[in-house]
């Protein structure tokens, strides 16, 4: 691989790996800033117990405080205190998992609860998240009882429900809310903050900048596009930052949002940041740092810093310049993850810019499979194409045309494309090296019925020769060996809101489509389209296809579903959503 970051594992494994138990004694080498110790159990709670990945497996003996446990994080000179609150959800398999962190800040004259985390099973007044904070605050350290314990208020980073669940609880006092996530239903005691404050049509008029609590000031930081609003909180003087899912937690998703929305936010955050070089980073999913190999050295399971900040903002801006090529990841088939030393970003190739924005760079990458080790790849669309031992790359061009690169050990060939397309020999030259390079523009007539483009072999030895198989006009290209087929714009566009248009119209391509199954059925495991980004395509997808079709063909107009865009008809299949087909039915609509 020439000029191309490629992206690494620090993998975060699903719940149901070994069963290996662990106590707060194995993180004795975590590399903290001076004055922090993460997993101090304040007295009265119970340490977490995890198996050998890291995750969360419920706790150290009986917990009488059911979901929750707590952790004493710094006192600093003033005496004051900071808590982490974590909250387990329950498993169907008895077994628990994390849910999500929150944290608890000890002014002179009142406490800051940072988010609520998930809505919880708990008995009020016995072990609901209120009471827990206030037997924290209403004890000392050493779990004598505090003969006047401070009261407290609430400020949320994020409007996901994870981070918001026990807001319900809080109707008694006031709850800081992200003035750019403000809901259309907002109760009278959320108060509106964002960065510096300031005028605001929510709430009383006015939003806030900054929490006092009595000699400790925390000020609210913006840090979109997890949400529009998500907001960080800093400490400045303990040099503390609390940032919910804004930068993630140890990886962030932004699969939603355009990455360079993420790259600004980034490249300003480690601006402001950079003052702080003692500071530490706390994010609303703890147990991720301590997660896979982010468990090892070099970082031992330590929470986000300086480092992070920067290697985050560095790794947002190579996703733009097409220098970093992304991995599939478990979250969905158009969602990708990319790596950068401590830090990754989870985004999707479908939102690397904002609508309309005039992109930097006009070509961005995916390889497939995943590099991850084969055991923690248990998502099944992972899994599918898992068997695919040739070097295959997704690319994504200057119009959200997407193409597949595919290298053999004779030659490369990009696949729906052709060299003229500007600047485009030059990416797939850094993606492949030198070497033969073939071209399958797909449209240009060029590929015809039996013809057999022979690439020598993949990496585990086998040949790799590429069949041509028409679908009418269309040609379509299949690797036997791998199980892959290149469909180019043969067979439209999997999804529910696709619209494809079939050509000739619905019979005519059906039968096409039927002559066409007749000598591809069975051959392919994965499907590639010109028309999305998916990294995954099932086969089933296929036959879907095709009982959209029957429902124009019997029913033409009737037939119709929905109203999927505007000024046309939509007939969709009834298979799920990573099935299911959509096509035009050929009527107009006002």
């Amino acid at each position: 691989m020439r000029g191309i970051i490629m992206a690494a594992a620090l993998a975060v494994l699903a719940a149901g790996g070994a069963q290996a138990q662990t106590s707060t004694s194995d993180h004795a080498t975590v590399r903290t800033p001076s004055g922090i110790e993460l997993y101090r159990v304040f007295p009265g709670f119970r340490a977490e117990t995890r198996d050998e990945q890291g995750t969360v497996t419920g706790y150290v003996g009986e917990n009488p405080w059911g979901q929750y446990t707590a952790y004493l994080m710094a006192t600093n000179a003033k005496g004051q205190r900071t808590f982490r609150i974590e909250h387990n959800l329950p498993r169907g398999d008895g077994r628990s998992y994390q849910g999500s962190s929150m944290y608890l800040l000890e002014g002179r004259d009142r406490a800051l609860l940072i988010d609520t985390a998930n809505p919880a099973q708990a008995t009020e007044g016995v072990n609901d998240l209120k009471t827990v904070v206030r037997y924290l605050l209403g004890h000392e350290s050493d779990g004598a009882v505090r003969a006047r314990p401070l009261e407290f208020v609430v400020a949320n980073t994020h409007s996901h429900g994870d981070h918001i669940g026990e807001n319900k609880r809080m109707n008694d006092r006031t709850v800081y809310y992200m003035d750019g996530d403000w809901p259309a239903n907002a109760p009278a005691n959320y108060v509106p903050i964002r960065e510096g404050g300031g005028a605001t049509t929510h709430g009383s008029g006015q939003a806030v900048g900054e929490i006092d609590l009595g000699d400790r000031k925390v000020s609210a930081v913006a840090m979109p596009p997890h949400t529009p609003g998500s907001t960080g909180y800093l400490d400045a003087e303990n040099q503390m930052l609390f940032s919910g899912d804004a930068i993630g937690t140890g990886y962030v998703w932004i699969q939603w949002a355009p990455v360079s929305r993420y790259a600004e936010m980034t490249k300003r955050l480690q601006a402001q940041m950079a003052r702080y070089p003692q500071l530490a980073v706390f994010g609303a999913h703890f147990y991720q740092y301590d997660t896979g190999l982010r468990r090892g050295p070099p970082l031992n399971g330590a929470p986000a810093d300086n480092r992070y900040i920067r290697e985050e903002a560095e790794l947002a801006q190579r996703i733009l310049d097409g220098t970093v090529e992304g991995e599939p990841y478990s979250a969905g088939r158009e969602t990708v993850w990319a790596t950068n030393g401590s830090a990754q970003i989870v985004y999707s190739l479908a939102n690397i810019y904002a609508a309309g924005e005039a992109p930097s760079t006009p070509w961005h990458s995916v390889r497939v499979p995943s590099t991850l080790p084969a055991a923690w790849q248990t998502a099944p669309a992972l899994k599918a194409v898992l068997p695919i031992k040739a070097e295959l790359h997704q690319i994504r061009g200057p119009k959200g045309e997407v193409l597949q690169l595919i290298k053999g050990s004779r030659a490369s060939l990009v696949i729906g494309a052709a060299s003229t397309a500007p600047g485009l020999e030059a990416f797939v030259r850094r993606l492949v090296g030198a070497g033969p390079l073939e071209w399958a523009p797909m449209a240009d007539g060029s590929l015809k019925e039996g013809a057999v483009i022979d690439l020598g072999v993949d990496s585990a030895g086998r040949p790799l020769r590429l069949e041509a198989r028409t679908l009418g006009a269309a040609v379509t290209l299949i690797d036997s060996t791998n199980r892959v087929l290149f469909a180019g714009s043969a067979l439209g566009v999997q999804g529910a809101d696709s619209g494809w248009s079939p050509p000739g119209g619905a019979a005519a391509y059906k039968a096409a489509l039927t002559t066409w199954r007749a000598k591809t059925d069975g051959r392919y495991d994965v499907i590639y389209t010109a028309g999305n980004h998916q990294w995954f395509t099932s086969p089933a997808y296929v036959d879907e296809l095709g009982k959209a079709l029957d429902k124009v063909i019997a029913g033409g107009a009737a037939a119709t579903a929905s109203k999927v865009k505007p000024g046309l008809m939509m007939v969709k299949s009834e298979g799920g959503a990573e099935v299911v087909a959509s096509v035009d039915a050929g009527t107009s609509v006002p």
